[in-house]
């Protein structure tokens, strides 16, 4: 094994080579956005901001309206509480009814004066949606002030009256859809270990791969059977398909291997990790890549290895027994037999302990997949996935950090108020968590200086190594008994897993893609919209400038309906499918999600807007250090293509598009490096399971009692349907289980704005992005109420300030005996309003790491230039005034993508120091988490502290830990 020494004065000297990158991009984005016609540009639009149009202004007043009006029905259910309630009520619509009548009126001129400009202009498209929008006006509005006149010409407000305004502004869009996901399969967390028993008989079997039973046969005859000389045609056996592939590097691996089976074997023997999953998942091509997968795969690799060697293969699906010791070491080295179990079970494996007359375990039961090979007349059989494995624990770093819990736990409720029986925190000094965490980093630091000075990433880490297998021959298989197998040419098309994207409106589908994952996994999966005829383009082409002298005279708004676009799904860039004509900025809605071999289909939906660009991505056991070293690369061509001034070779996909699959690629990696050193701290295994999500550009669409009337360029938006893996304490804890699952949840909803902010970031502008968790932290910092909800306090519910939608979600959340942490009232972080809030079942960790508007994700808002940037090449321009910012955004991408490459190939080889530092942080952060729950302050303050706490010292040490093999490449 390599010896690859950490040096602690390398971690900090890194620190001095990020600056130096940073200075140059803070000077490039310097000159592309201070030059002076970019800062006459820039002062005029901000003038231009400033002055709200009065329509714009009276729909934010008529949300206002909506929200009061909301409360007031709530709290006036109570009949305790109904006159002081609508008494407050109505003292409101007196003061805001003025101001609305204004409103309108000067509203409803300015809307006349742009119909008539768009007459005098024969302005055909905005003649219609000014009519649609003095439409909507007629319809809407005499209503709400007949309302408001009878309510406030009252003596009292009237619930009748309140409850009908009410439904009537209801029927009027102000926004995007809520994102409403299903409180019984929450997307981040372990997944069930839910699985039926190992067949009994080859019927059962046979019945599970859904072929026809071939009637009863012993062990003996089935072994036999299998094993006897073929004479019907085997090429069914030489075939590749997507499971098995034929790829460039699969070929050359082969030929690399002698083409000989039992070198084939010894590779995937002695270098693919087991994972505990059942069902085709990666196929070869992706195992290899990611050197992991479960049975299935691995027997992939071995197969598509052997049949490009000429080598007739096949799989063998069995019901076998094997060692209980053997199964303990082959999931992770667990030290209990029922934490096998569940890491089985998590993954989908059909399993059973079997126990004796004493009740002592005497064997082990699954249903698994091996090999055979045909060769000099025969078939052979081989398991390349069931292994074994030497474990070292490596160095225990936490018990060198020490921390005086009473003086800490003192410090940092220093001025703050604490509710223990309603389960509510005010005021905590974050600071203090900050100086302990830096503090204990220091120590530790200085501990491994002084007395491992020459620590190798794996004397502090510990690891796994496979036990090898060397001799010339091919081992028996390692089973004690095999009850029933059956022979297959190809996997069943019932025992592969998918991915199914569909893209509809009003109940009607108009793009739908369904794939295996094995075609998926490891490319650029994209939902894009281009003009959807010449003329389309033409328009949106002449909204540019010929000659443009900064990007800041790109358009950063378009009318809604401008031009029509249609929907693109590609994979690698190439279009798969196409659907659909809408016009720019209409709310669609997309239905995806996996088919399971255990569950069948399993869906989300959620809310796009026609013109967006999404980054599909699944991530099954891990992002492949290739596939984003393949991004590095396209990054970079793009990069020399616009340095070259060949701006009329960049496509969407090749700027946009690779910076938006920056983000969720590194996003994946970021929560798998997480996971597994948090995993690593708490005696923890982790294996990462299919799981799914997109990073968009974002299109914010301004509606006019309900119909679209502007959309703009917003900022970008990540969205984490489904996060799942397999998790288990060593010992079979359920607490230990249970707080994994807790911190990594938090740590995965907070990477979902620190990862946007890292790669928009690097250039030197300072951003702050909006997650569940950190807006809760936000929250803290400006002396909000952070609430705990649950059955027994929630009541007080009535004291949180929060739109109806999430406020019926949360109240049925806790109905459901689900735990919410949510704060008092929206936040204003930048040009975002709106509330963070965790809903958490308490057993097992499992939660929504929610945003307003519902989705389970991040949001960051960029410069308006950048976003326009974005969303237009997004749609297929390109420009030579953009080529300095679009430049300065990829070098950023480019330095951000180079950190999460470095650190997400977790081996002595790359990155070690950063990835020690990423450790020793995450101890302080433990450490002080301990603290407050050894202080009994844990179900109090919520498990979101420690997490927003530990986030901030993860992102600084993101910020300032570079791998410089990846800095100088």
């Amino acid at each position: 094994m390599t010896n690859h020494t950490i040096q602690l004065d390398n971690i900090r000297a890194q620190r001095r080579i990020l600056a130096l990158i940073t200075y140059g991009l803070v000077l490039c984005m310097l000159f592309v956005f201070y030059s002076p016609s970019a800062l006459a540009m820039r002062y005029a639009m901000g003038l231009q901001s400033e002055q709200t149009s009065y329509t714009d202004e009276l729909m934010t007043q008529l949300q206002i309206l909506q929200d009061n009006t909301e409360k007031a029905i709530y709290y006036a259910r109570k009949p305790a509480q109904r006159e002081q309630a609508l008494a407050i009520y109505r003292q409101t619509l007196l003061e805001i009814q003025p101001q609305l009548v204004a409103l309108a009126e000067h509203s409803r001129t300015e809307i006349n004066n742009e119909l008539a400009d768009a007459v005098a202009l024969q302005d055909r498209h905005n003649m219609t949606l000014t009519k649609r929008l003095l439409g909507a006006y007629d319809v809407h509005w005499p209503v709400i002030a007949d309302n408001l006149m009878r309510q406030t010409r009252s003596e009292r407000a009237s619930l009748n009256d309140a409850q009908a305004l009410h439904r009537h502004l209801n029927k009027i869009q102000f926004g995007r859809t809520h994102h409403q996901y299903d409180n019984d399969q929450l997307p981040f967390g372990p997944l069930p270990n839910v699985v039926h028993r190992p067949a009994d008989s080859i019927q059962a079997l046979q019945a599970r791969l859904g072929i026809p039973s071939q009637g009863e046969r012993s062990p003996l005859e089935q072994l036999q059977s299998s094993q006897r000389t073929e004479t019907q045609d085997l090429s069914a056996y030489l075939a590749l398909n997507v499971d098995t592939a034929h790829t460039a590097e699969l070929a050359q691996l082969a030929a690399s291997l002698s083409s000989d089976p039992v070198q084939i074997f010894q590779y995937v023997y002695n270098n693919i990790e087991y994972v505990p999953a059942f069902g085709s998942i990666q196929g070869a091509d992706y195992t290899r890549q990611t050197q992991r997968g479960n049975a299935f795969d691995q027997a992939s690799l071995m197969i598509s290895l052997l049949r490009l060697s000429g080598v007739p293969a096949r799989y063998v699906y069995g019901s076998v027994e094997v060692d209980p010791e053997q199964v303990k070491n082959w999931v992770g080295g667990v030290e209990v037999i029922e934490a096998a179990q569940n890491l089985l079970g998590q993954g989908g494996v059909p399993n059973v302990i079997i126990k004796g007359a004493e009740n002592q375990v005497v064997s082990y039961g699954l249903e698994h997949v091996w090999v055979e090979f045909y060769q000099d007349g025969q078939w052979h059989a081989a398991d390349p996935s069931f292994k074994q494995y030497e474990y070292s624990e490596g160095i225990d770093l936490t018990q060198v950090a020490s921390l005086d819990q009473d003086a800490f736990v003192s410090e940092l409720t220093d001025g703050a108020t604490i509710e223990p029986t309603e389960k509510w925190v005010k005021g905590l000094n974050e600071s203090a968590a900050y100086t302990k965490i830096e503090s204990i980093q220091n120590q530790l630091e200085d501990y491994l200086a002084l007395h491992l000075p020459d620590a190798s990433f794996e004397d502090i880490f510990g690891s796994k190594v496979i036990v090898a297998h060397q001799n010339i021959d091919i081992p028996n298989l390692p089973y004690n008994r095999v009850i029933a197998s059956q022979s297959l040419s190809n996997i069943p098309d019932n025992l592969r897993h998918k991915y199914r994207f569909t893209l509809q409106s009003g109940g009607s589908a108009h793009l739908q893609i369904e794939k295996s994952l094995p075609e998926l996994l490891g490319k650029r999966i994209a939902l894009s919209f281009k003009p959807a005829s010449e003329a389309d383009w033409d328009k949106l082409s002449e909204l540019v400038p010929n000659e443009q002298h900064s990007s800041s005279e790109i358009p950063t708004s378009l009318p809604y309906g401008f031009i029509n676009v249609k929907a693109q799904f590609t994979i690698n860039e190439f279009v798969i499918g196409e659907g659909g004509v809408f016009p720019i900025g209409q709310e669609l809605q997309s239905d995806k999600g996996f088919w399971t071999p255990r569950f069948s289909w399993e869906r989300t939906n959620s809310p796009l807007v026609a013109g967006e660009y999404h980054a599909l991505s699944i991530n099954a056991h891990g992002i492949s250090e290739q596939t984003l070293e393949d991004l590095q690369l396209r990054l970079a061509q793009s990069e020399q293509k616009i340095q070259a001034d060949n701006l009329s070779a960049i496509t969407s996909h090749d700027f946009t598009g690779l910076i938006v699959q920056a983000g969720i690629l590194s996003y994946w990696t970021s929560v798998q490096t997480q996971d597994r050193l948090n995993a690593k701290l708490q005696n923890i295994i982790s294996y990462e399971q299919p799981s799914y999500g997109s990073f968009s550009t974002t299109l914010n669409v301004s509606y006019w009692f309900g119909v679209p009337r502007n959309v703009s360029f917003g900022g970008v938006t990540m969205d984490i349907d489904q996060k799942k893996g397999a998790y288990e304490s060593k010992t079979n804890c359920w607490n230990d289980w249970s707080e994994f699952n807790r911190l990594s949840g938090n740590s995965s909803s907070l990477m979902e704005n620190i990862v946007p902010q890292q790669l928009f970031s690097a250039s030197g502008t300072s951003l702050r992005g909006v997650s569940a968790v950190e807006a809760l932290g936000f929250a803290n910092e400006t002396g909000q109420i952070i609430y705990t909800l649950n059955g027994s306090n929630r009541a007080l519910l009535d004291n949180i300030q929060i739109d109806e939608q999430a406020r019926i979600e949360i109240a049925t959340a806790i109905t459901n005996g689900k735990v919410v942490t949510v704060h008092e009232k929206p936040i204003n972080l930048n040009s975002w309003q709106g509330t963070g809030y965790i809903i958490m079942e308490p057993t097992s960790g499992s939660a929504a790491y929610k945003i307003s508007g519902g989705e389970n994700g991040g949001f960051l808002e960029l410069v308006d230039e950048l976003s326009a940037v974005l969303g237009l090449v997004g749609l297929g321009l390109t420009f030579l005034g953009a080529k300095f910012a679009m430049l300065a955004l990829l070098i950023s991408v480019l330095t951000a993508v180079a950190t999460f490459v470095a650190i997400s190939v977790m081996t002595s080889e790359k990155c070690p120091a950063a990835l020690v530092d990423m450790y020793i942080v995450l101890i302080g952060v433990l450490t002080i988490i301990g603290a407050i729950w050894g202080k009994g302050l844990g179900g109090i303050l919520g498990f979101w502290f420690g997490t927003f706490v530990g986030g901030g010292a993860i992102q600084g040490t993101l910020k300032s830990k570079y791998c410089t093999t990846y800095l100088s490449a």
